[in-house]
């Protein structure tokens, strides 16, 4: 008789670390992480997420990535809470030979990019540059502008400023005060609520993230007498940044595309899993773009990336 078929071999399954900066009140983290997770859930790909309390505690998160190596993650998808610190979680990763990807934080640029897969994000500076392009044209290249910017010694939320700043570069449009927010709403508001001291009639202003937002924006309602027309803009292109400007409550935000960031994370990581690609067959970037948001697109720019 005929031997029997042998049963297909079942596909095998994977585990994918996910190591980021909180997501609680935090509308970028949330969007990117949870296209990371849809995508996951698309390519029956099992995600071990741990996400940091804060979103500043660089320990918590060498902790954090060490508990996902334990775990036997197959790859893991960094996203960076302080650029230098994390280049040892970067480190121990290696020495466990296990992939790393880079996701919209980038690492320092110390770090030895062969030690990663790739960085999946887009480019600070680019950033920067459109919102400031994009305020320009805004403000008729006239006006104070303030800023609130983020962490010293982070070069992406350094880089932020200077491409920002760069843009300005030939117009009338002046930077009279800038302080750290942190991204951190509650530091954001505190910052804002400083700056507002002297400069409460500048014409724009300008911070790094979506994620501050609120924290300025309640810094405006309480100090009662701020320039109606004073002009925001930010960086991230959330769905809360975006609805911002629907509502005509802030002028314009640069779409960092964390949906776009999550799901290339996942993308990848499965192409390499499952063999059809080499860790070492990507660009060391992956720019997912840069769009500035205002009225005239937000309408289109939220159909097409938040309500698909």
């Amino acid at each position: 008789a005929p031997a029997p078929a042998a049963a297909p071999a079942a596909e095998k399954t994977f585990l994918i670390g996910y190591s980021s900066k909180t997501s609680v009140n935090d509308a970028f983290q949330q969007d990117q992480s949870a296209a990371l997770m849809a995508a996951a859930e698309k390519e029956g790909v099992e995600v071990a997420w741990l996400q940091t309390d804060t979103g500043t505690s660089a320990a918590q998160q060498t902790s954090q990535v060490n508990d996902l190596i334990s775990m036997g993650c197959d790859l893991i998808i960094l996203n960076c809470v302080d650029p230098v610190a994390a280049i040892s979680c970067v480190d121990a990763c290696n020495e466990a030979d296990i992939p790393v990807i880079n996701i919209d934080a980038p690492l320092d640029s110390s770090c030895d990019p062969s030690k990663y897969v790739t960085y999946i994000g887009a480019d600070a500076f680019t950033t920067g540059h459109a919102a400031g392009t994009a305020l320009r044209k805004i403000m008729n290249d006239e006006g104070e502008v303030i800023i609130v910017a983020g962490i010293d010694g982070h070069e992406g939320a350094v880089a932020r400023v200077t491409g920002f700043e760069a843009a300005l570069e030939g117009s009338n449009i002046t930077v009279v005060a800038k302080q750290n927010g942190e991204f951190n709403n509650d530091i954001a508001m505190q910052t804002m609520e400083n700056l507002l001291q002297n400069h409460a009639d500048a014409d724009g202003c300008y911070t790094v993230s979506d994620v501050m937002l609120d924290g300025i924006l309640q810094a405006i309602n309480n100090h009662g007498d701020v320039n109606p027309n004073m002009k925001i803009m930010s960086i991230d292109g959330s769905e809360a940044g975006t609805q911002f400007i629907l509502d005509g409550v802030i002028a314009g935000s640069v779409a960092n595309n964390p949906k776009a960031n999550g799901e290339t994370a996942i993308k990848i990581a499965c192409e390499i899993l499952r063999g059809e690609k080499s860790a070492d067959s990507y660009e060391k970037m992956i720019d997912t773009g840069a769009i500035a948001i205002t009225a005239e697109n937000a309408e289109q720019y939220m159909q097409d990336t938040y309500r698909k």
